[in-house]
C-alpha cells in the first residue's frame, strides 16, 4: 500500500517500498521493483528484501551502491528528462523531506 511509483520512457513500470499488514503488525519496505509489461513480469532490482530498512545517506551528491532511502510511502515521485527516477519525502521513521534521484542505468 502507498509505494513510490513511476513509469519510465519504455512504458516499464517501478515500484519502491510501501507498507502491509499482518496479523496487526505493520511491514514497510524498501525495495525497488520494475514491471515490464511486454513480458508480463516482475523484477526485484535493488534493496534488503526484508521490512523496515533505515535510509543510508553516504555523501550528498555522490551516487553509491549502498546509498538508500530506507523504507517509504507516501513519497511524491517524478521522471526527469534524461530518465532518472526521483523521490521526494514521504514517511520514514527518521525523515520526512529529502530527495533521492535514482540512475537506472547504473542501478545507483
Amino acid at each position: 500500500f502507498e509505494a513510490c511509483e513511476w513509469t519510465d520512457s519504455q512504458g516499464n513500470f517501478w515500484l519502491y517500498g510501501g507498507w502491509g499488514s499482518n496479523n496487526n503488525i505493520d511491514y514497510y519496505y524498501g525495495d525497488l521493483w520494475e514491471f515490464k509489461p511486454s513480458l508480463n513480469e516482475w523484477a526485484w532490482i535493488n534493496g534488503p528484501g526484508i521490512p523496515g530498512p533505515f535510509p543510508n545517506y553516504g555523501t550528498q551528491n555522490i551516487p553509491s551502491p549502498s546509498n538508500s532511502p530506507g523504507y517509504r510511502v507516501y513519497s511524491a515521485t517524478w521522471v526527469d528528462n534524461t530518465g532518472n527516477l526521483w523521490l521526494f519525502g514521504g514517511y520514514s521513521l527518521d525523515v520526512e523531506s529529502d530527495l533521492w534521484k535514482y540512475d537506472i542505468a547504473t542501478n545507483e
